[in-house]
């Protein structure tokens, strides 16, 4: 909770107050971790699905239109931008977080 508290700027009773919304209308999954302090936060099924099409629904009607600015970018000047993000992503809001965003994209 306390990273996603951090994540959100905001604090933990607020995060967890939306689990549990998202969790009773059957978007996650909240189970004790090993230390009895934390908590895992997983995907249902409905949840994946939700995020898919949201993310599928602003690809396509972005106004910041990044999909056809990121299209006229090469190859090779997009790997550097991946990477300056990561080093930012990992410097300003952690590793974990960093960590958490390149996997969350490959299981999406």
């Amino acid at each position: 909770m306390t990273n996603l508290a951090h994540i959100a700027q905001t604090n933990i009773s607020n995060i967890f107050r939306q689990l549990i919304i998202l969790r009773d209308d059957g978007f996650v999954l909240i189970e004790n971790a090993a230390d009895a302090r934390m908590k895992k936060v997983n995907l249902t099924a409905r949840g994946k699905e939700m995020v898919s099409d949201f993310i599928r629904e602003n690809q396509r009607q972005s106004e910041l239109k990044i999909v056809e600015t990121i299209d006229k970018i090469s190859e090779e000047e997009l790997k550097v931008v991946f990477k300056v993000a990561s080093l930012l992503s990992s410097e300003l809001v952690g590793d974990k977080f960093t960590s958490f965003v390149m996997k969350s994209h490959k299981d999406l």
